[in-house]
C-alpha cells in the first residue's frame, strides 16, 4: 500500500490481493484451509458489478470512495487486484499522517471454488475461480491482521468472507501549499522528487474481526 498525503486529501493505491498465490493457513467454522484466488476471478466480478465501494474497516457507514463516482478505480492485472482511491475523509487523512493506516482487505461471496483435502497436513486446499467482490476496505490501527479468514453476515443473509493480505505501508507527504504535485510524486515545476517526510513500513500482525 502506498499513501500520498496531499493538502486536503490522501491518495492510496496498491494491490489488495495477489492472485495465484497461496494464503497462510486460514481458519473457518468447518476447519483450516489454504486459499488461492485464481486469475480472472476479480476481473469477472468487476465486469458484473456497476460499483464497488472502498470502506474503512468493512464499515458500510464509512464509505471513503467508490468506482461509481470515479474516486476509486479497481482492476485485475497479471499481478492481482489493484486499487487506487482518492479520499477526502478528515479522519483517514489524519490517520495517514500519524502512520495509523495498516493495509488492505476485501469482502466477497464465493461463487465457484474447488476444495481438495491435503491428507499430509490435514488442511484443505481451496481454489476460488469465481467470486462476487462486495467491497474493498482500508484498515486502520484498530484492524491490523495478516490474511485470516473471517465471516460477516450481510444484510441479505449471505455469508460474506473477509480476507486480508500481508502488505507493507509506505507513506509520503506530497502536500504543496501553492501548486500541488504530480501523481508520481514530483514537483510540477522542476520534476524533482518530493521530500518524503512521512515514510514508514508496518508489517501486519495476525488478528480477527469481531
Amino acid at each position: 500500500m502506498r499513501i500520498q498525503i496531499r493538502n486536503d486529501s490522501v491518495v492510496i493505491d496498491g494491490y489488495v490481493n495477489v492472485v495465484e498465490r497461496e494464503s497462510k493457513t486460514l481458519s473457518s467454522p468447518i476447519g483450516h484451509f489454504i486459499e488461492k484466488i485464481k486469475q480472472g476471478a476479480f476481473k469477472k466480478s468487476l465486469a458484473r458489478r456497476s460499483a464497488v465501494d472502498v470502506l474503512l474497516n468493512h464499515d458500510a457507514s464509512r464509505k471513503l470512495a467508490s468506482t461509481a463516482d470515479g474516486t476509486a478505480t479497481l482492476r485485475e492485472d497479471a499481478v492481482g487486484l489493484f486499487c487506487r482511491a482518492e479520499i477526502t475523509d478528515a479522519e483517514v487523512i489524519e490517520k495517514a499522517r500519524d502512520g495509523k493506516l495498516s493495509g488492505w482487505s476485501f469482502g466477497f461471496v464465493p461463487i465457484k471454488d474447488n476444495i481438495e483435502k491435503n491428507l499430509k497436513d490435514d488442511v484443505e486446499m481451496r481454489d476460488v475461480y469465481e467470486l462476487d467482490l462486495r467491497e474493498v476496505s482500508i484498515l486502520d490501527d484498530r484492524k491490523n491482521p495478516a490474511y485470516p479468514a473471517t465471516y460477516i453476515n450481510t444484510r441479505d443473509d449471505e455469508e460474506m468472507q473477509v480476507r486480508y493480505d500481508e502488505d507493507e505501508v509506505e507513506t509520503e507527504d506530497v502536500s504543496d501549499p501553492v501548486d500541488g504535485v504530480t501523481d508520481n510524486g514530483e514537483e510540477p515545476e522542476t520534476g524533482d522528487p518530493v521530500n518524503r517526510n512521512y515514510q514508514y513500513h508496518n508489517a501486519l500482525k495476525r488478528a480477527d474481526i469481531h
